[in-house]
């Protein structure tokens, strides 16, 4: 595929073509608001260098003014680019956090006029970037196919054409950041992050996942007496969009797929 000179075509061809994901209302940006652990791998191969300039990059993108970013604003069907993804209620408790999500393979479900052309370099760091996380969570994969007992190619092979999305979020300093310990009032998701009252906090969050048309179920060796089936057969992209349209709270939306009694 050439990209050098033929953008706008192919911008033109994906906005047609590429599927959406899954819809979020608009809402404020955090950011804009303001103004007026983990899993941890080793010996990634990942450079030190690219890591920096994917930090860099979207540092510089996240403070760029609210009328240039708001350029790649989210389509209310979708949750690819600039804005607040999941958002299924004008009630909904918010994130205190901006985003900004792309789809960076495969090219059909690219949606490049949410790609920032600015800053320069934008989208050649992040594919970039993309292209060495992927060969880590292709071996990742690998590895857990052996540690479940099966051949090293076998979940790679059921997952077929891998999508790839990055979420890259952005946390500005907050003022009350005792206001999430909520006594059990606001549930949060299982990963949530901490604001902070003087310095900002930006991360970002790279997701394999399998076509809409995979089926997943638990393997039959995973089953037995002890270790009954939990959960259903399910279709990857309905399971996806379901979890997707859902207020994020804990593992709940893991409940489509499970196994009524």
């Amino acid at each position: 595929m050439n990209l050098n000179g033929g953008d706008h075509e192919l911008v033109i061809v994906m906005e047609e073509e590429a599927p959406s994901l899954a819809p979020s209302l608009p809402v404020p940006n955090v950011q804009e608001m303001v103004k007026k652990n983990h899993l941890q791998i080793v010996n990634h191969g990942v450079q030190n260098e690219l890591v920096q300039r994917m930090k860099d990059v979207v540092t510089e993108f996240f403070e760029l003014p609210i009328e240039e970013k708001e350029k790649y604003a989210m389509a209310s069907n979708d949750i690819q680019g600039y804005g607040h993804a999941y958002v299924v209620s004008e009630e909904q408790i918010l994130d205190w956090s901006d985003a900004l999500m792309l789809v960076t393979n495969p090219t059909w479900h690219k949606k490049l006029q949410f790609w920032p052309k600015t800053p320069e370099g934008f989208k050649e760091i992040v594919e970039a970037y993309s292209s060495e996380v992927k060969r880590v969570g292709e071996e990742i994969l690998s590895s857990l196919s052996l540690v479940m007992g099966l051949q090293k190619h076998v979940l790679l092979g059921l997952h077929g054409e891998l999508l790839e999305i990055i979420r890259v979020n952005y946390y500005p300093p907050c003022s009350t950041p005792e206001k999430i310990w909520s006594n059990g009032k606001y549930k949060s998701v299982e990963h949530r992050a901490l604001t902070n009252k003087n310095k900002r906090r930006i991360s970002w969050a790279y997701f394999l996942i399998p076509p809409d048309d995979v089926e997943v179920e638990p393997f039959d060796h995973m089953i037995d007496a002890q270790n009954p089936k939990l959960y259903q057969k399910v279709r990857y992209g309905d399971y996806m969009r379901q979890s997707m349209k859902r207020k994020m709270e804990g593992k709940t939306h893991i409940d489509v797929a499970m196994i009524n009694e």
